[in-house]
């Protein structure tokens, strides 16, 4: 099954060819679920399967939820101006080759690149994008990247077209497998999920390529060349242990995001252990506990994202019911006696401007401190703490197979025309559907099209 995930992930992703599917979070998650993170701080070998279970428990609360999405949206005006920030949504205006079945080395980037634009200036693809220091780091699931203010793209760290592996050192040398998270510390650092070597990275430095350097946070702590892990037969030290650090498992972690006192809470994805769970991995000395279970219906496995906000953690994910799938908004108290995820919102399609007949697509969640920010069927909209649903305030409804005809995602737009299109053929949560509040209450989204891209919005409510 790890095999089949690998293989799906790069292939959707676009990691190692020119196909429309996907990445996340998400994000998951990120930020995807962590995607509002800034650094102001606002926001071996081992397969056994313990489950922390003493305070896994799953309740409801059914004030805003509903088959349709009770609490139906309310007003809240729309986003003023939107620009394409980053990327290319179409290969054509880029002189890419669309036919091609891969990027050759000649279409990668390099430092300096200016990152709006085509396949010659983009890390194949942006994901979750987290706020450092006036610069934007974005992961491409095998490689780490940042734009800095001036609109140029700099490598931190992996190598693109490179092979899984599970390698720490200076950034110059280390390499992950799938990136699927991310987050900031408060100084700066960068947290990475690693959903196939099933740990948690550390990245120090990661803007000054002369000190950054990457270390492990919790999880496995031994390294994995690349032929090493293709050799294996299953996933690289996968499991559901609590404990120190470095003796807790993962499996399969999806989203991170760290909370005011320096606390990371992971969303523990459950391919191969078959429960998907909150984890928390203390601030103090990184010791890891489970903190409640994800009921993920009929799959065990937990495409959503995840964000902290007001001393709460909320979660967006998929609710599989029935023929359509249904989105769900939970949170949790993690400073509860025994915490436990209490579901604020559910909602068909009909609920986000779509048809409750099928299934509708989902991206990830972000916060601005005050609100959650989710994309859903082509639009944005937003959440308060209480799970009620208001928008939209941004993008326009059921774009399904691509942009309208006659559209320019190169023009500038308005919250109104602005279409927020993303094509996978597996769109689950925070894959490529991202969301970000930028340090000036931008609000940006990470989609595909032809190409990966990045539009940025102002003048949100």
């Amino acid at each position: 099954m790890r095999r089949l995930l690998l293989a799906t992930a790069l292939v959707a992703l676009g990691a190692c060819s020119g196909s429309t599917g996907d990445t996340t979070s998400t994000s998951t998650s990120t930020g995807g679920g962590t995607g509002a993170s800034s650094t102001n701080g606002s926001g071996a070998g081992s397969t056994s399967s313990t489950s922390g279970a003493g305070s896994t428990s799953s309740t409801s609360s059914a004030g805003n939820t509903g088959g349709n999405g009770s609490g139906s949206t309310s007003g809240a005006g729309l986003c003023g101006q939107a620009t394409l920030f980053a990327g290319n949504a179409q290969w054509g205006q880029s002189g890419a080759d669309p036919s091609a079945d891969d990027h050759s080395p000649a279409d990668l980037p390099a430092d300096g690149d200016v990152a709006l634009g085509g396949f010659t200036t983009a890390p194949y693809h942006f994901g979750e994008l987290l706020f450092s220091n006036g610069s934007i780091i974005t992961h491409a699931q095998l490689s780490v990247w940042s734009v800095d203010g001036s609109g140029k793209l700099h490598h931190i760290l992996g190598d693109t077209l490179g092979e899984p592996a599970r390698v720490t050192g200076p950034c110059a040398s280390a390499q992950p497998a799938i990136v699927w998270g991310s987050a900031l510390l408060a100084d700066g650092s960068l947290l990475l999920a690693d959903s196939y070597v099933n740990t948690i990275f550390k990245v120090s430095h990661p803007l000054d390529p002369s000190t950054c350097t990457v270390s492990y946070y919790a999880g496995p702590d031994t390294d994995i060349t690349a032929s090493d892990l293709a050799d294996l037969d299953d996933a690289a030290d996968y499991g559901h242990v609590d404990g120190a650090a470095h003796d807790a498992r993962f499996d399969t972690p999806r989203g991170l995001t760290v909370d005011s006192a320096g606390n990371v809470y992971v969303l523990d994805g459950a391919d191969q252990t078959g429960h998907a769970t909150i984890r928390k991995i203390a601030a103090s000395d990184q010791s890891v506990t489970t903190l409640a279970s994800v009921d993920t219906g009929a799959s065990p496995m937990a495409y959503g994202s995840i964000v902290a906000m007001g001393g709460k953690v909320y979660v967006w994910d998929r609710e599989n019911s029935g023929a359509a799938n249904v989105g769900r908004l939970s949170v949790l108290d993690p400073a509860a006696a025994t915490p436990a995820l209490t579901t604020l919102f559910t909602g068909h399609g009909s609920a986000f401007g779509g048809d409750d007949s099928s299934s509708f697509k989902i991206g990830s969640i972000s916060t601005d401190g005050s609100k959650l920010y989710v994309w859903a069927n082509s639009q944005l909209f937003t959440f308060d703490a209480a799970g009620h649903l208001s928008g939209p305030i941004a993008g326009v409804p059921n774009l399904a197979l691509d942009f309208d005809d006659g559209y320019d995602p190169q023009a500038a737009q308005t919250g109104a025309t602005v279409q927020l299109f993303s094509n996978a053929a597996n769109t689950y949560l925070g894959d490529v559907a991202w969301t970000a509040v930028g340090p000036n209450h931008e609000v940006y989204f990470t989609g595909h099209s032809e190409d990966y891209y990045v539009e940025k919005l102002s003048g949100c409510p």
